[in-house]
């Protein structure tokens, strides 16, 4: 079923820092954000390996908007978090906006 904006009542803007695993190619999830665009909530958390869930919401009544969320998905799995079932990816919205064309910018840190 397509659904629209107003159809969510949650629509969380995530963000995860993690860093690479030694155990293969697990992430190890070390802080998230999120901010929900509907009521403001904002929430902030240090992994300390005590967590059973997030702390946003991640029902079927939630939209995840995420700068290419399969990193984030990729910190929802050790972590033993619930997979959304709906998630708004904006790196494929801005590939699909900028494939072949020339950005005049770097896509590395250095």
């Amino acid at each position: 079923m397509n659904k629209t904006w107003g159809d969510f009542n949650n629509i969380w803007v995530i963000d995860y820092e993690f860093n690479g695993s030694d155990r293969g190619n697990n992430q190890n999830p070390i802080c998230y954000a999120g901010k929900n665009l509907i009521t403001n909530e904002i929430v902030t958390h240090w992994i300390d390996g005590t967590e059973t869930s997030s702390l946003y919401s991640t029902d079927d009544d939630t939209l995840i908007v995420a700068f290419f969320s399969s990193a984030e998905m990729g910190c929802h799995i050790p972590l033993d978090f619930k997979i959304p079932l709906y998630i708004f990816d904006l790196y494929t919205e801005f590939r699909n906006l900028t494939n072949g064309l020339k950005l005049g910018v770097k896509d590395d840190l250095i």
